[in-house]
């Protein structure tokens, strides 16, 4: 039977309509796509027609060591030279290691790169209260980005950059299993469904194995 904490949360991610993806991981994978804030879209206006499988394997890398030893490795990454001079520190991600929610955003911002937490300032104020509205608070997810360095002026990750955090975040999903992943923003979208245009996706349930 479905958690009703879960089925909280996508109805109300629905009814708002949060540019995110939602991922409900119950006997497969359902991929849930927002785009504009307040559009209004409930879940019975999803049909059938704009189901897809996916046959992507998620966890092609599942690592059996806990998170916190995942975050050791990665504190003094060296993959990514030009992110090794933009970043001030590694933001590898807050809350729950256990979390049943994983929130998957782009790239640490200026704040985000200071503070090492993602999600903070005026986008984190944004988010507490969202959660808060469902009863959730930060404690009962966890958030990390799809590259864990900040690029020089807040631009866009290259792919060798995303490429090269691959194996970070398929491990950190592999250890969490999430029932609920949130992507926020085109990059994180790609990263999980291998599909660009956020848009384009809107309103649309992918299943996969």
């Amino acid at each position: 039977m479905a958690n009703p904490i879960l089925v909280t949360l996508i109805r109300f991610l629905y009814s708002i309509g949060v540019g995110f993806l939602v991922t409900w991981i119950t006997r497969s994978i359902s991929f849930i796509n927002f785009f504009t804030l307040f559009c209004g879209i409930s879940g019975s206006s999803i049909g059938k027609e704009n189901r897809y499988m996916l046959y992507k394997p998620f966890f092609h890398l599942v690592l059996k060591m806990p998170l916190d030893a995942l975050r050791k490795e990665y504190q003094s990454c060296q993959r990514c030279p030009a992110l090794c001079q933009s970043r001030t520190q590694v933001v590898f991600g807050t809350g729950h290691p256990q979390a049943k929610v994983l929130f998957i955003g782009e790239a640490p911002g200026t704040q985000e790169d200071k503070q090492g937490m993602p999600f903070c300032g005026m986008s984190g104020k944004v988010l507490s209260e969202l959660l808060q509205s469902i009863s959730l608070s930060r404690d009962d997810i966890f958030i990390t980005n799809t590259i864990l360095c900040r690029p020089e002026n807040n631009r866009n990750p290259v792919k060798d950059e995303v490429e090269n955090c691959r194996e970070r975040l398929d491990t950190v999903i592999g250890i969490m299993k999430p029932k609920v992943i949130v992507t926020i923003g085109n990059f994180a979208t790609e990263r999980i469904i291998g599909r660009t245009g956020v848009q384009s996706l809107h309103g649309r349930i992918f299943f996969a194995n």
